[in-house]
């Protein structure tokens, strides 16, 4: 699936490449130069965010980096890993190193589907599905959502893209009893949620949601298309309807590098 352009406020991480670029040489030490590795960091910042290095577009290789800047290839490494950690690059072992092609930020003030937040955003959702089929749930997962010793649940298993770009891959679970149905829909391009909402009555009250970073194993590295190790966002979340009881459960492994989540917190906890 190919990756159309997007208006670069959507497609790059938040970075103040000027910041980079004019720190005071004594936060290093007095009297001496910034560290040409961090000139380098700043360069290729600028040249992100001004998309000269296009989104999802390879970064020139670490000697053609240090011929250009006439430093060694140690330096250029050095240079490359403070645009890592700052969520601008992605490096793929054995096939060099990109430009984060998206950074998607959800908020998580009510509950509402994936898909539907991402079109609110004004990004087009995109699903692929791997699986969709009525199976017996776990002990935990039967205790979670109030399925009964001979109850199943749907699980559906989905690639999930934001125009275009592969985002993570999310794994839901839906009593049932709930649903009847539910296998006729497609979820290539429909939205779960609204499907549940209105085709089924289920309106969705509020959510849990946990998050946790964990190392992409070899099956998520396969499905996600990146090294076995890349940093993972681990989402787990269930909904409830009005009254409490359990909707859904979906967990979901999103790249670290194209999304996050913000959370707003407005009654004044400390």
């Amino acid at each position: 699936m190919s990756s159309p352009t997007l208006p670069v406020e959507q497609l790059l991480p938040s970075v103040d490449a000027t910041r980079v670029q004019t720190e005071p040489a004594s936060r290093d030490a007095p009297g001496r130069h910034l560290p040409r590795y961090r000139s380098i960091t700043a360069e290729l910042a600028r040249r992100i965010a001004t998309r000269e290095l296009a989104p999802g577009s390879l970064i020139p290789s670490e000697s053609e980096l240090a011929d250009e800047f006439a430093v060694t290839r140690m330096t250029v490494r050095q240079a490359l890993s403070g645009l890592a950690a700052q969520g601008m690059i992605e490096r793929r072992h054995g096939r060099g190193t990109l430009v984060v092609p998206i950074k998607l930020q959800r908020h998580t003030q009510r509950p509402v589907g994936f898909g539907e937040e991402l079109a609110a955003r004004g990004f087009k959702p995109g699903s692929h599905v791997l699986d969709f089929s009525e199976v017996r749930p776990t002990s935990q997962d039967r205790g979670l959502l109030w399925v009964g010793p001979r109850g199943t649940v749907y699980r559906l298993r989905r690639l999930r893209y934001a125009d275009g770009i592969l985002i993570g891959f999310q794994e839901t679970l839906i009593p049932a009893k709930f649903a009847a149905g539910l296998s006729a829909v497609s979820f290539e391009d429909d939205s779960l949620m609204r499907i549940l909402r209105e085709r089924h009555g289920l309106i969705a009250s509020y959510s849990d949601l946990e998050i946790e970073a964990v190392a992409a194993d070899e099956a998520l590295a396969t499905l996600l298309d990146v090294d076995e190790g890349t940093p993972l966002l681990r989402c787990s979340s269930a909904t409830y309807l009005e009254g409490g009881r359990p909707l859904e459960r979906t967990i979901g492994w999103f790249l670290g590098t194209r999304y996050s989540y913000h959370v707003d917190q407005q009654d004044g906890s400390p």
